[in-house]
């Protein structure tokens, strides 16, 4: 039994078709000499199947991500109409345009940052003037980045919650609220459209407070102006999407829905 573990070794020459000649060490064990291999081309092989598992593991990771994100695009609710709007198919007219362009592309491309710090837009102006052709495109642009969105009409939104005080509802209202704190981005379309009860707007208010108690960006999309605005939802909505360099951008030009802008 002894013998079976007893070890021995020898220097022999060995010549490998791609190094050349050398000297290397051959084991005994077990009643035979094992077989010696070139020790560069070990390495040569051991680096190719290393670097082989890597870019497995790259194409792997990948396409998890394609997967997660074509579901974080399923999932932003954004309609087929906004689905390909971007950046690049936004074609400014004019100065102000450009400027309003710039503001969301560097929103949009610093959102981790905005992310963390909580801070929101505002888009007021009338129809036509590219609010929803730019906020899709902020949307569109995260979502490529990992980031999850949500786009909706404040009309949708705030039935979904008015849908717990049914009986038989399958959750409760605050259930509904704290629903809308999952997107990393939360778009809030058409402000202003809905009739405007103490109850909608309470509604509204809970939803934006809840993002900004949780420091989660959100976007509004009215065609009221500013002032108007601000006496349909409230100081408190504005002030808490002002807050922490938030801005109010104003869409003040004539609508250009011909060229498919918005």
């Amino acid at each position: 039994m002894n013998n079976v573990f007893k070890t021995d070794q020898r220097e022999v020459d060995f010549e490998c078709e791609k190094h050349g000649k050398m000297k290397l060490t051959q084991h005994f064990m077990a009643g035979k000499w094992f077989d010696v291999k070139c020790p560069k081309c070990s390495e040569e092989q051991k680096a190719k199947e290393e670097s082989e598992q890597k870019q497995r593991e790259e194409r792997e990771k990948q396409e998890r991500r394609r997967k997660m994100i074509e579901g974080n695009i399923g999932k932003a609710m954004i309609p087929s109409r906004f689905k390909l709007h971007s950046f690049e198919s936004f074609v400014p007219k004019c100065d102000k345009q450009e400027k309003r362009k710039q503001t969301c592309f560097d929103y949009a491309e610093r959102f981790e940052e905005m992310d963390k710090l909580g801070r929101c837009l505002i888009f007021c102006g009338k129809t036509g003037t590219g609010k929803t052709h730019l906020s899709c495109s902020i949307a569109n642009h995260i979502l490529q980045k990992g980031c999850t969105a949500v786009f909706m009409s404040v009309l949708d939104a705030v039935g979904s919650v008015k849908e717990t005080f049914t009986k038989g509802s399958d959750k409760t209202e605050r259930e509904a609220i704290r629903w809308f704190l999952n997107p990393d981005l939360l778009i809030l379309d058409e402000v202003g459209v809905q009739f405007g009860t103490d109850a909608e707007k309470m509604i509204l208010f809970q939803i934006i407070n809840k993002r900004y108690e949780e420091m989660k960006p959100t976007i509004l999309i009215s065609n009221l102006g500013a002032e108007e605005l601000k006496d349909y939802v409230g100081d408190r909505v504005i002030d808490r999407m002002r807050e922490n360099g938030g801005k109010l951008l104003n869409f003040d030009w004539q609508s250009h829905r011909k060229t498919r802008n918005d």
